[in-house]
């Protein structure tokens, strides 16, 4: 798949999930007037075996392949829920959702030891993509 089909998928994919989302909290607030409890049970499970379903179909084992940090990723996603969880209930829920953006935007900068590396990986980065849309261009 080329860049272009990558890009024209990934815009489909947005806008399907947007459409999706906007559904599901239609069926969120529905829920939630019935039990506030159940419906976060239930708003933790989605995603949970959404990925797991997803990788229960995956009968030639090639998402470890295609994926291999798919892990470390969903991992990403709930390390700062583990870091903050002592504020649950002593603030509000608007200022927990913005402990958990903090601390979840400062995995990215731990991962680097200095400003350098990270300098030093956005213009590897920068410079793979020029690289791999160039290529892209003279295939076309």
């Amino acid at each position: 798949m080329n860049f272009e089909e990558m890009s024209e998928l990934n815009e489909k994919f947005a806008e399907e999930f947007k459409q999706m989302t906007e559904e599901f909290y239609g069926i969120f607030e529905k829920w939630k007037n019935k039990s506030v409890r159940l419906t976060c049970v239930a708003a933790m499970h989605l995603p949970i075996n959404l990925i797991m379903s997803l990788i229960a179909s995956d009968k030639n084992s090639s998402l470890p392949r295609i994926f291999p940090e798919l892990p470390d990723m969903f991992e990403r996603f709930f390390k700062p829920f583990f870091i903050i969880k002592e504020h649950w209930g002593k603030v509000s829920c608007q200022e927990f959702t913005k402990l958990y953006a903090e601390e979840y935007e400062k995995q990215f900068t731990r991962f680097f030891a200095s400003e350098q590396a990270k300098k030093k990986f956005s213009e590897w980065f920068e410079a793979d993509t020029k690289k791999h849309k160039k290529k892209i261009k003279r295939k076309q």
